[in-house]
């Protein structure tokens, strides 16, 4: 039995895989719209969604929406099959070895202060999802930072200097080292875990208000609480992602206004060219990639789960 807490079971690998792949095959086209806005943009060309769609249909036809596919579908199968999986061990973690300390301590602290903790097991659970997220996330944006690396450049609308993935692995190494296969991981850990253990809490903080409000459809939940919990973290996110997005892109950018050499000197850089405005480039397409991706990723996890 407690040989069986310590294993990651492979059902929930394959679930967060199959749910990654449901999700980027349909939204990949917000993702090289995104991606190709962020490295485009600046003070002299502030490029529109509508503007940069027109772009890629007329310079590269219906196959443009769809460059990086490859790259794309590693990292995002991938990287869901780690997550997920992560996801579900550390909750088992959490739970067997920091409940039995938190029973007690919520016990001691709800005798002193009778009535401030009504719900300890709700306290106890939002502490497990923080965490247990934050940790998950913190493993796959390790792990899949150099595919990301690979991903980033090839959604570039016009980027031709790889002939594949294998031939993108070799330039990089040969060009910038093992740490081109690392660029802009700092600024994606500190996008990613902190937002995604704040998203997995307001998740299953909405999905047990909609169970309560009397929506007990766990599809219905995942598409309620995913979306409402992403759109708040895409508003709070979206100046790292592009912070992140151009450092990836960086060996190969001729534009000095997008070289940073670190987070705060990204926001400081963008501000001074790009003003208000460009802390917000390529949201719009973001907001529909993650929003309907997040739907399909939850929906289809929480599906796969239950049966």
């Amino acid at each position: 039995m407690t040989s069986d807490l310590y294993k990651i079971k492979l059902s929930d690998l394959l679930n967060g895989g199959l749910s990654g792949l449901t999700t980027i095959t349909l939204m990949q086209p917000f993702q090289v719209v995104k991606t190709s806005m962020m490295v485009i943009y600046n003070k002299e060309k502030q490029v529109k969604m509508r503007e940069m769609i027109s772009q890629i249909k007329r310079e590269e036809g219906f196959k443009g929406f769809y460059r990086g596919f490859i790259p794309s579908l590693v990292k995002t199968v991938f990287g869901s099959a780690i997550y997920f999986a992560g996801l579900e061990f550390n909750k088992k973690i959490f739970h067997s070895v920091f409940h039995k300390n938190l029973d007690k301590e919520f016990d001691k602290t709800k005798k002193q202060l009778d009535g401030l903790f009504k719900e300890p097991k709700k306290h106890k659970k939002n502490f497990t999802n923080f965490f247990a997220s934050g940790i998950a996330r913190f493993v796959q944006a390790i792990a899949i930072n150099p595919i990301l690396v690979i991903k980033t450049r090839y959604e570039v609308v016009g980027f031709n200097s790889y002939g594949g993935m294998f031939d993108a692995i070799k330039h990089i190494r040969k060009e910038e080292g093992i740490r081109g296969f690392y660029s802009g991981l700092k600024t994606n850990i500190i996008k990613d875990v902190p937002a995604s253990a704040v998203f997995y809490s307001l998740y299953e903080l909405f999905k047990m208000e909609l169970d309560n409000f009397g929506i007990k459809s766990i599809q219905m939940q995942a598409l309620i609480s995913s979306i409402s919990a992403s759109l708040i973290l895409i508003v709070l996110t979206n100046p790292l992602d592009v912070i992140r997005t151009r450092q990836q892109f960086q060996h190969f950018s001729d534009n000095a206004d997008h070289n940073y050499s670190g987070i705060i000197q990204g926001y400081k850089m963008i501000w001074r060219t790009e003003g208000f405005r460009g802390m917000f480039v390529g949201m719009a397409p973001r907001m529909i990639k993650k929003g309907i991706g997040s739907i399909l990723v939850w929906t289809t996890y929480e599906s796969l789960k239950k049966s």
